[in-house]
């Protein structure tokens, strides 16, 4: 049986702002080449923690970004209640407080390990405890906490902090003590004098989110998963899927296999989050060559069932393999919808609506 591919790349196709020179773009023939054949339907904008959560049977509320994320990290799921707790780099001025994560700053595992300490110290009669295994992802453990709502970190970068804080109710006065405390501690650290010093961005914060309770799952939609995306990794550990790492999927073979196989990565969202246009045309340049040719070469041969490139934009663009009629029909639409925008290429499937959804290039 043909591998049946599900290809969930938010930031795929922007969203970006404004208008992008062609000439920018890498030329992405195949890629456009595959959109240009399949057809497009809309779905419902959310945000891609949720929808891949619901992919594996996850209905929690909100999702359990934490608790999978350690699983992913640690290899079991945490004993006590567990929060993601990332640092983060606060730019204060006069009206608001702008929020950066690690995507936008570099911290070594050493100095995460210093500040780590220092909040287990200054709060361990609160009961919290910081933990890590990669330093841009900290873990909180705590028993019985408050209840905390507040969105994930990608709706918050790039934007005023202070307009996400729970509201003031008891759970919130509580985490927005432990925040405040934390920034406070962390502003007179030693560390951040030298961070600045040397002209680096202070690690003067944290961000709380993604306590969602685990609550079981549902049967799993895919046999094999490629990602980094230590939420997705946790997802297809507790459903028992097979999980291999992104640069997998570039092996001769890697994702040639049968079944239904889901890839899954979020660099190209990441460079939109932190506004590196060249990194995100460079990135897509080398997929292009490495997993979009590879991968229209097998379609167009008949070695594919269906795929589905999902850039998280509002729509999904669908190949089924069909037989020769079906593929033929496809690659006649993508002639002509190349010879009609032959000049735009990739740029007539960019989405240049305002950036949302936590964009914020």
């Amino acid at each position: 049986m043909p591998v049946t591919l599900s290809l969930f790349l938010p930031g795929l196709l922007g969203p970006v702002s404004g208008e992008i020179p062609p000439d920018t773009l890498p030329r992405a023939e195949a890629f456009t080449g595959l959109l240009a054949a399949a057809t497009r339907r809309g779905v419902a904008r959310q945000n891609p923690l949720r929808r891949l959560a619901e992919q594996f049977g996850v209905a929690a509320e909100p999702p359990p970004v934490a608790a999978l994320s350690y699983l992913a990290d640690f290899g079991r799921l945490p004993a006590q209640h567990c929060f993601r707790c990332d640092p983060v780099h606060l730019q204060a001025d006069m009206a608001q407080a702008l929020l950066y994560d690690s995507r936008s700053f570099d911290i070594p595992a050493r100095e995460a390990g210093q500040l780590i300490d220092a909040f287990n110290r200054h709060f361990a009669e609160d009961n919290l405890k910081l933990v890590f295994r990669d330093p841009r992802r900290w873990y909180l453990l705590t028993d019985n906490p408050p209840p905390l709502l507040a969105p994930p970190l990608d709706e918050v970068v790039g934007r005023n902090a202070g307009a996400f804080l729970p509201e003031e109710l008891a759970a919130a006065r509580y985490w927005n003590r432990v925040l405040n405390e934390t920034q406070m501690l962390f502003f007179g650290h030693p560390l951040n004098l030298e961070r600045e010093s040397r002209g680096e961005p202070a690690v003067n914060g944290v961000w709380i989110y993604g306590g969602g309770l685990l609550n079981g799952g549902g049967p799993a939609a895919y046999q094999a998963v490629y990602s980094d995306d230590a939420f997705c990794r946790g997802l297809a550990l507790h459903a028992g899927v097979p999980v291999r790492p992104w640069a997998a999927v570039f092996e001769t073979g890697g994702w040639r296999e049968e079944g239904s196989v889901l890839l899954f990565d979020s660099g190209l969202r990441d460079a939109l989050l932190t506004g590196d246009m060249a990194g995100w045309s460079s990135r897509l340049a080398e997929w292009e060559t490495r997993l979009f040719t590879p991968l229209h070469q097998q379609w167009r041969a008949g070695k594919l069932g269906r795929v589905m490139i999902d850039p998280d934009n509002g729509y999904q663009y669908q190949l089924t393999a069909g037989g020769l009629g079906n593929r033929f029909r496809g690659l006649l639409r993508g002639a002509f919808h190349r010879l009609g925008g032959r000049r735009a290429g990739l740029a007539a499937f960019i989405d240049k609506s305002p950036p949302g959804n936590g964009f914020r290039p």
